[in-house]
């Protein structure tokens, strides 16, 4: 059945297939649906649980009294709608998402389903969960370009290619961050479509326990070459989570082998691309140490460039000095001052402080008598440059770190590192930009690093995610960065 539809700019009659109504929904679908949406878990910034079907806080065995429910977290706690603030259960309220593909007359379509939950209060003994499910967006999937039927747009892959390059394609496509549960039931209609080269169907099991992006589907999944391999060889969380970060250099194809001896390893433990990348640095099967390489990565990246690294007596030396994972940065900040200070490097004592902060602040220190001046006067040069990646939006603004006291102050208000990387950022090596709230613009609300016009951190307070309000923000602005 089709459907004839204005263009946006009324000049064109456009010949869609027709997509479902809300009503239309198919009854599988909405069982899927609610059987996914009674599994979720609620947690707030205490990390304490709560039933959600009645929001009675659950036991430590996250047991519901009230409703006499057990709960338990999937393989990869995507069940849980965390919330990261005090609940304010007389006015709470969240979406889920949820991915569908459908065959119409043999065209293709893809559908984003919005579940709204909220809660009715007006009972004696216990709110009352409603969840109202409607169509978000539909895609028509054809062999040459993705035609969103909702916002009547079309995309040649040819185009969304070369976008991807420069551009979050999540954004390119959708404006936003579209992550939710696929429909897995129906995959083997695939075979006979254009994903059958994606080989979809063998990630079903995999699928029905993990979030992913809407852009996996819409485009990594039918374009990205390494996709079908890692299908083929049940590496479903580089192909769901990370294909497009993978570098595929002579010793990541190598580990990739499947011949490899590191292949199993990166198969049954489901490595990411910066687990994979620590892999590449250490090429040790040890699950623990390549997590907590994985974790610092990019700092490590930037660590064995200073002096030659033993990974395995890193890892115990943060291990045994209960160093979080946010200390690599400050201990990466300590080495690179200490050898600019003429450090023997070669000196365990050295590489292994007995108290990271007490040598951080000592070095530090000794390090501002002779550079420090020279480093805020960079840092306030390459500021004013920066000032052309300045960003304003209604509520928001985005802007440079304007000196090294401004840093100084963004540490404090944050309780994060971002005062190391002064010498960095004086030095254009990375950049350093602050998210505020234009009607109290002294208060921090996100820290962001750039690296080569991309946004490779942004911290809210106590080193945490910022809001999807603020992620949105923050990657609507990354694609007008201008590169220094």
């Amino acid at each position: 059945m089709r459907q004839l539809k204005f263009s946006q700019d009324f000049k064109t009659i456009l010949d869609y297939p027709k997509i479902w109504t809300k009503e239309e929904i198919p009854d599988e679908v909405r069982a899927f649906i609610k059987n996914k949406s009674a599994q979720n878990i609620i947690s707030d910034e205490k990390e304490n649980y709560y039933c959600s079907k009645c929001l009675h806080v659950l036991d430590e065995n996250l047991f519901c009294p009230n409703c006499e429910i057990k709960y338990e977290f999937n393989k990869y706690k995507d069940n849980l709608i965390y919330l990261g603030v005090p609940v304010d259960f007389e006015n709470f309220y969240y979406e889920n998402l949820y991915f569908v593909y459908d065959l119409n007359d043999n065209d293709l379509i893809f559908y984003v389903i919005k579940e709204e939950v909220s809660y009715y209060h007006e009972l004696i003994y216990f709110p009352l969960k409603m969840s109202d499910v409607s169509i978000l967006r539909a895609f028509y999937i054809k062999k040459d370009k993705l035609i969103d039927v909702t916002n009547h747009k079309e995309y040649t892959y040819e185009y969304l290619k070369k976008t991807r390059k420069v551009e979050d394609l999540d954004f390119v496509l959708i404006n936003d961050y579209y992550q939710g549960f696929l429909y897995t039931a129906n995959l083997e209609l695939l075979k006979k479509t254009v994903y059958k080269y994606s080989k979809l169907w063998l990630a079903q099991k995999y699928l029905e326990e993990k979030t992913i992006l809407a852009s996996f589907l819409l485009y990594y999944a039918l374009w990205e070459p390494s996709f079908e391999y890692l299908i083929n060889n049940e590496l479903y969380s580089l192909a769901f989570d990370d294909v497009y970060n993978l570098e595929y250099d002579d010793k990541m194809k190598s580990l990739l082998n499947k011949s490899c001896e590191y292949f199993n390893f990166i198969k049954n433990e489901e490595l990411n691309a910066r687990e994979l990348e620590a892999l590449k640095l250490c090429l040790k099967c040890d699950i623990d140490l390549i997590k907590f390489l994985g974790h610092n990565i990019y700092a490590l990246e930037d660590l064995v460039n200073i002096t030659k690294i033993n990974f395995a007596k890193l890892y115990k030396y943060f291990k045994e000095n209960n160093l979080g994972d946010d200390a690599m940065y400050e201990y990466y900040d300590y080495l690179k001052i200490a050898k600019r200070l003429g450090y023997n490097m070669k000196d365990k004592t050295i590489l292994y402080p007995l108290n990271l902060k007490e040598a951080h602040d000592k070095v530090t220190s000794d390090y501002k008598k002779v550079y420090m001046p020279k480093i805020d006067k960079n840092i306030k040069k390459l500021s004013q440059k920066l000032k052309v990646n300045k960003y304003e939006e209604e509520k928001y603004i985005i802007y440079p770190a304007p000196s090294l006291n401004s840093l100084v102050e963004e540490s404090k208000m944050q309780c994060n590192c971002v005062r190391t990387y002064a010498d960095d950022y004086s030095q254009n090596n990375c950049q350093i930009y602050f998210l505020r709230d234009k009607k109290n613009i002294k208060k921090s609300l996100v820290t962001i690093e750039v690296r080569k016009g991309k946004v490779v951190q942004m911290r809210s307070k106590y080193n945490e995610m910022p809001s999807r309000e603020l992620t949105t923000i923050i990657k609507n602005w990354e694609k007008r960065i201008v590169i220094i």
